[in-house]
């Protein structure tokens, strides 16, 4: 059944505006939605408006970095996935060389190009899903062995791992199953952003927030996190899959 919203208005913490509402729940919810990056609570009937504030004002790190991270994305030119167009593999431009072959339909790194070649007439579906199975190949082949070294550094191993595509995160991990998800545009981003992806959702095998002990962590098994996340954060100037 539907919680039922009993009240609604908007705060604002340190300069951006929160969409909060009170419902018939036992835990306080936080988020930051595309495409505009806004920014929702949820919150018990029982927490008072000074609490949502300094619970807001905990979290104004996150909330920044997401909106952050959810305007350059949007900002990014939607691939067309036609010839001369720049796309990234592990950090590195390529320029897209698009070949109509009535052998087989593949994708492969040569010199300079990524070319993607298709069996019958190209166009932007089919080249889209070429490069994502492409991407998807890649990140297999990359996740064990960088993997296996942060685990040997953390101390905790996952159960189970997948890749998939998400809209406004680079990974995310259930503790209590000991899974992690990582997104499948990190093929795009340079090995020590797949690195940091890794180690991050590790650390909250430990801890579940990104607090002090979060941040302490971090700091133990990957001192230059910090660096590498503003870089995995920064637009590579091309095509986003």
């Amino acid at each position: 059944m539907k919680k039922r919203t009993i009240e609604k208005r908007i705060i604002e913490v340190e300069g951006i505006p929160i969409s909060v509402e009170w419902k018939k729940i036992k835990h306080m919810y936080l988020r930051v939605v595309p495409p505009e990056g806004e920014v929702r609570m949820t919150v018990p009937l029982r927490i008072s408006k000074k609490a949502v504030k300094n619970f807001a004002a905990s979290r104004i790190g996150w909330i920044r970095q997401a909106r952050e991270r959810i305007l350059s994305r949007k900002t990014e030119k939607e691939p067309q996935y036609v010839s001369g167009e720049i796309h990234y593999l592990w950090g590195r431009g390529y320029a897209l060389e698009v070949v109509e072959d009535a052998s087989q339909n593949k994708v492969w790194l040569e010199g300079e190009k990524i070319i993607i070649q298709v069996s019958e007439k190209a166009d932007k579906v089919k080249c889209e899903k070429l490069m994502r199975e492409w991407y998807r190949r890649q990140l297999k082949e990359a996740v064990p062995e960088i993997l296996e070294r942060c685990v040997a550094v953390a101390g905790v191993e996952p159960d189970e791992w997948r890749i998939k595509k998400m809209r406004t995160r680079w990974g995310t991990c259930n503790a209590a199953q000991k899974r992690i998800w990582l997104s499948l545009s990190l093929a795009q981003k340079s090995p020590e952003c797949l690195e940091y992806v890794i180690m991050h959702e590790l650390v909250h095998f430990y801890v579940q927030n990104h607090g002090p002990a979060f941040q302490e962590y971090m700091n133990l098994f990957y001192p230059e996190w910090r660096k590498i996340r503003q870089k995995l954060n920064t637009p590579l100037g091309g095509q986003s899959i």
